[in-house]
This record gives structure tokens, C-alpha cells and sequence, in this order.
């Protein structure tokens, strides 16, 4: 079948450019408004153009163009396969998702700033400026196909429009762009202001090509000048912007950036949560913040578990959780090591275990109802274990008692996951302070729910911890149960309490975690023989909790 020039020279700019990248080419109506489209999903690039349209100017011989067909037949494929991702010649701006993340961050932050909307489309315009430079600096490419795309949306551009085309122009363009486009613009004031302080910010020089691709094309400072060209260029937002800023189909209301689409994956999600907290650079700006804390929380809750097969187990399971140095080969784990001052290694033994006597037999087909969560949410709890409590991600402190006890309770569900026992599992979680709070029962597909609940349940302002029994009594009542409580201090009502809170317990898998300092309910439980654990350090917390719910449904 016959092909088109359009066709052909699309698909020959695709295998030269990016070969891995298949390029679909369609054909738009006659007289099409925007007569060229183009995205990528990563997957494949489609092209889409209206073969009536014949872009002429003056300025193409000048800048070594033929036709001006030609040019954007290049150059507007070219800005999807190579100028936003990584080619065959180039490293695309973002080229991944974790660019994606970080700039569009900054974009937020300074959309927040003006008061502005328009969050996906400022960050395609941001990467598109990026972008078309890394093209510029392919050999073969005078963008001046883009300036031809350039020309389609300035017959009566927005202040944003205007001030964008003439950021690509210092960033790109030379003499022979500026002379094409300069009847289109209108030269308001505010809008000079605005793409000649983003360019002074960013040191891009004018017909500098040299000077302003290395500028643009070094990954490390994308974060930055994404904020620096999102800050100036945003108070132009109005509600009469509704331009391309390339070939995407991205108006506001239309944007397609292939990496959106990969940043809403949960794992992907999840990596960048836990990216964004150990580079200390706060909450996502362009999440929702019980969403921000919920992947973080999962990610740090992502520990490597064993899955054994569930046999009888005859003995009583001992779990380590605190290491020590040692020279005692009979004591020590051929698998724990330590380092010693002077960066040797060396061998470790438990310094404190688990002793849970906890057992289920073999092969189950129904498993204990998980209630994890008597936890303790007194103010108490937004204490930190150790020094350097940051609260720029974590708001209650990411060493606080509540940050490592969610952590553990994280790492305790996500590993009844792995194992696949939280189809088989509900879960309920008591919230404990001057009042007692419930999430209901959640089965093992309702997770996400019960998590969000927690998570939107930080502790309390108002001093004092007392137990509703009511709510126990419900809770205790039916087949045993995985029970378990943390607290790091005292329990108001726990002398008026504590025959019955002994006696709804005692048919349960139990065991009660205490934070600190031994309070009156953790000794009176021990005294009456459950299992009663004390932890100091936070992540001695994660291992311990983890360590009673795998030896509770082993």
C-alpha cells in the first residue's frame, strides 16, 4: 500500500531517533484546527497530522529547511521519542518517572505559591521547554518544525502561551524563529517580565544554543529549574490558556504525559514516597497527604519475609530481635553480622528474643481474626525514641512511638499479604486514648480502608489513656483471636478494669508490647503470665511485632 511523505518521513525520524519505540502514524481531518499531534504512552509513539496543512515561511531556508513539511515531520516526532524519553542520541527530560516526580513537585510548590491551577499542564510546558532543547542538539533538527506548531497557537495566544514560545526561543531558537514569530506577539509587560526573569534565573543566553543545552540538559538541576520556570510562568494561568504547548493534546483539560500514568501505579508510588522522605524533601506536593503517607508507610513496611509451609510445630518458637557482639560460635547467627570501630566485621548473637508460645497447626483453612491494633494514641506517643525526629514528611515525627509502631503495624500486614493469609484474615483496630475509637472489621481485600483510617487517626491532643471496656467485650467475644496491645505508659482506669480485661483475654493469642518504662499493666500482666515484651529503640519495635504475628500464623 501506498504511503504518504508525511508518513514516511514520521516513521523514518522514529528508527533513526528511538528504534525500540514504534511509531503509529493517522491521518487527521482536512482543515484540522491543530494540524499535528503526537504522544507516547512508552509503550508506542502515534503521530497524527492533517496532510492539507502546508507550513511555509521565509525563515525555513534560513534555518537549512527544504519544506516546511518536512521540518515538522522530524521535529514534532522527534520531541516524543528523543526529547522526552531516553533515545538512541539523547537522555529525555523526564526520561523516567522519578525525574517526573521530582519536577513535577517543584511545579506544585510553586503553583501553590501564585494560587493557580493547571498542575499536569504547567509540568508538561516545564519538561517541553527541556525537552525541545535536547532535540535542537541532535543533528538534522532545527526545531523548526516546533516553530511551525509554534506559529498555529499564536494567532491570538494567552499571556501564558506568549511567555512560553518565547522561553523556548531563548532556550533554542535563533534569529530566523524570532523574526517568524514576532507578529504574533503582543509584548505585554507583565508577560516580558515573566519568560525574561525565568531565563536570567536559569543563565540561558540568547542564541547560545551551546551555553543554554548544557544548562538544561544536566538532570541534576531539573528539580530546581523546574521550580525556577514554573514560579514565573504560573501567575500567567488563566482561564483563557487553552493552547498546546507542543504536540501532546495537552490543554488543560487534556494532558497526556505517559509518566502521569505511570506515577499513579501504587508500586511506583510507593518508590517515590520512600525517595522523597530519605531525600528529606517532605509530602509530594501533587499527592494528597494521607496518600503520601500510606505508600511511605508501605514501602517501609516492604521487608524481605520467608514463607515456610504451616507444619505442627512441637517447640516453643524463639525469634531474635536484639544483636550483640560475640566470640561464642556456639551462640552466634551464621547469618547476622556486625561491624566493629574499626569497619571489621564481626559476629553477632541475640542479645534479646521472642519466647511466644504461641501455636497453630498445620494446614489452615480459617485463621484468626487479626486485632493488632489496641494502640495506644495518647499525646505521649508523638515522643521520639531516638534524636533527629524530622516532621517534614512524617508530621508526628519519623522517630516517634506512633511513627515505628505504624511501621510495624505496616510490616505485619504487608507480610500476611506476602504470605497470602490476609485473604483468610479480619482485621479490626482499637485506638485508645480519653477515648476509645474502632475501625470496624475489615476483611483481608478491604486493607487499603483500614490503613487510610489509621493513618487519618494520629494521636491525641488531650492527655489521660483509659480502656472502654464495652469495646473489648465486643471485640474478645467469639474464637480466639491474634490480640494485640502497645501502650508506653499508664492506663487510667486500669485498677477498675483489669479483673475483666484478664479474663476477656486469657482466651486469646496475646501478648502486649511496652513502650519505655514497665507501667502497672504491663507488670500485672506478666504477673498473670502473658507474654509482656519492652522495647526502647524503634525499629527493635518493627522487629518485634513482626516476630509475634509470623509465630501466631506460622
Amino acid at each position: 500500500m501506498m504511503i504518504s511523505q508525511h508518513e514516511r518521513l514520521v516513521r523514518e525520524t522514529g528508527r533513526r531517533l528511538n528504534p525500540s519505540l514504534p511509531v503509529e502514524y493517522e491521518v487527521l481531518p482536512k482543515g484540522s484546527t491543530i494540524p499535528v499531534k503526537a504522544w507516547t504512552d512508552l509503550r508506542t509513539a502515534v503521530v497524527q497530522m492533517d496532510e492539507s496543512w502546508k507550513p511555509q515561511g521565509d525563515f525555513l531556508a534560513r534555518k537549512g529547511e527544504k519544506t516546511g513539511i518536512e521540518a515538522v515531520c522530524r521535529d514534532i516526532p522527534a520531541h516524543e521519542v528523543a526529547g522526552h524519553n531516553n533515545s538512541e542520541f539523547t537522555q529525555g527530560c523526564p526520561g523516567n518517572v522519578d525525574f517526573h516526580a521530582v519536577m513535577k513537585h517543584q511545579v506544585a510548590k510553586a503553583l501553590k505559591e501564585a494560587g493557580k491551577s493547571g498542575l499536569d499542564y504547567l509540568t508538561n510546558a516545564v519538561q517541553d521547554i527541556h525537552a525541545n532543547t535536547i532535540v535542537r542538539g541532535i543533528s538534522g533538527h532545527s526545531n523548526a518544525g516546533l516553530t511551525l506548531f509554534y506559529e498555529k497557537n499564536l494567532i491570538n495566544p494567552s499571556r501564558f502561551f506568549e511567555a512560553f514560545a518565547k522561553l523556548n526561543l531563548v532556550a533554542w531558537g535563533n534569529a530566523a524563529d524570532i523574526t517568524h514569530l514576532r507578529p504574533y506577539f503582543k509584548n505585554v509587560a507583565e508577560v516580558n517580565a515573566a519568560w525574561k526573569n525565568a531565563a536570567k534565573e536559569l543563565d540561558l543566553r540568547l542564541g547560545d544554543l551551546g551555553h543554554n543545552r548544557k544548562i538544561l540538559t544536566d538532570k541534576s538541576k531539573w528539580e530546581n529549574q523546574a521550580y525556577i520556570i514554573a514560579k514565573h510562568l504560573a501567575p500567567l494561568l488563566d482561564d483563557h490558556t487553552c493552547e498546546n504547548t507542543c504536540s501532546h493534546g495537552n490543554t488543560p483539560g487534556e494532558c497526556n504525559n505517559p509518566f502521569d500514568e505511570e506515577l499513579r501505579e501504587p508500586v511506583v508510588q510507593r518508590r517515590v514516597a520512600k525517595e522523597f522522605y530519605d531525600g528529606k524533601r517532605g509530602i509530594p506536593a501533587f499527592m494528597k497527604k494521607t496518600d503520601a503517607l500510606l505508600r511511605l508507610y508501605e514501602a517501609l513496611g516492604e521487608m524481605p519475609v520467608s514463607a515456610r509451609a504451616e507444619t505442627q510445630s512441637l517447640g516453643v518458637p524463639i525469634i531474635p530481635y536484639q544483636w550483640k557482639p560475640t566470640d561464642d560460635l556456639t551462640k552466634a547467627s551464621l547469618t547476622k553480622f556486625g561491624i566493629d570501630a574499626s569497619g571489621g566485621l564481626v559476629l553477632q548473637e541475640p542479645s534479646a528474643r521472642l519466647d511466644i508460645p504461641f501455636h497453630y497447626t498445620k494446614q489452615q483453612v480459617d485463621h484468626p481474626d487479626l486485632v493488632v491494633a489496641v494502640l495506644d494514641r495518647s499525646p505521649s506517643m508523638l515522643e521520639a525514641l531516638e534524636s533527629g525526629n524530622d516532621t517534614k514528611y512524617v508530621p508526628w515525627g519519623d522517630k516517634s512511638k506512633w511513627h515505628y509502631m505504624l511501621w510495624g503495624w505496616f510490616a505485619v500486614t504487608n507480610d500476611l499479604v506476602k504470605t497470602g493469609k490476609i485473604a483468610y484474615v479480619r482485621n479490626n483496630a482499637l485506638l485508645f486514648a480519653t477515648q476509645t475509637k474502632e475501625s470496624g472489621v475489615h476483611r483481608g481485600t478491604q486493607l487499603d480502608a483500614l490503613r487510610r483510617w489509621i493513618l487519618e487517626h494520629p494521636p491525641s491532643q488531650t492527655e489521660g489513656t483509659s480502656l472502654d471496656m464495652a469495646v473489648l467485650r465486643n471485640n474478645c467475644a467469639g474464637t480466639p483471636k491474634v490480640f494485640i496491645t502497645m501502650s508506653d505508659g499508664e492506663v487510667s482506669n486500669w485498677k477498675d478494669v483489669k479483673a475483666e480485661y484478664l479474663l476477656l483475654t486469657s482466651p486469646h493469642l496475646y501478648a502486649h508490647v511496652q513502650i519505655g518504662l514497665a507501667s502497672e499493666m504491663s507488670k500485672d500482666l506478666r504477673a498473670a503470665g502473658r507474654n509482656v515484651y519492652s522495647v526502647q529503640k524503634g525499629k527493635d519495635m518493627v522487629a518485634l511485632m513482626r516476630g509475634i504475628v509470623a509465630e501466631a500464623y506460622q
